[in-house]
């Protein structure tokens, strides 16, 4: 009988532990998803301040980060430096120090494409959240018209609610 309730026992805990991944999963699906559709959406607002430079405006990326619903978008020069924001936050660099969580993202200013981060503090807010960075042509700042290549960083609604 000791052997039944034992053989019990593992069923239980296989079938709860079946059910927790089975939801892990979902999780992770949902976060997959929800990550793609950010980085389509991203890739589309970069276009969208490439070809609109009057949509730099904090006014416009504020209404653009609402219609995308994410928490805030700020944009990068090719430096790092933070050159327009959905909100009011104002003098941020993508940092130089390799230790620093966000510094990855400097990646986009050398031309990769599109960054994903499932999870990091945010250093505005201090939630984890997860950020999207996507590669942008900004407009020329010069008289010869060379573009620059500098970063939109998407912050995405925090997980921590």
């Amino acid at each position: 009988m000791a052997i039944a309730v034992h053989t019990r026992g593992i069923s239980q805990r296989f079938f709860m532990s079946s059910i927790i991944t089975q939801a892990e999963n979902e999780d992770y699906e949902e976060y997959v998803q929800e990550t793609e559709r950010y980085e389509r959406l991203g890739s589309t607002v970069s276009e969208m301040l490439s070809e609109k430079p009057a949509l730099l405006a904090r006014e416009y990326l504020s209404m653009i980060a609402d219609a995308i619903e994410a928490d805030y978008i700020i944009v990068f020069d090719e430096n790092g430096k933070e050159t327009a924001c959905s909100r009011a936050y104002t003098g941020f660099d993508l940092p130089a120090d390799a230790g620093n969580e966000f510094y990855e993202f400097r990646k986009l200013l050398k031309g990769i494409e599109v960054i994903t981060r499932a999870s990091v503090k945010d250093f505005i807010t201090e939630e984890m959240r997860p950020f999207v960075g996507i590669r942008c042509e900004l407009p020329a700042d010069d008289s010869k018209g060379t573009e620059r290549s500098g970063a939109v960083l998407i912050a995405l609604p925090s997980r921590n609610t």
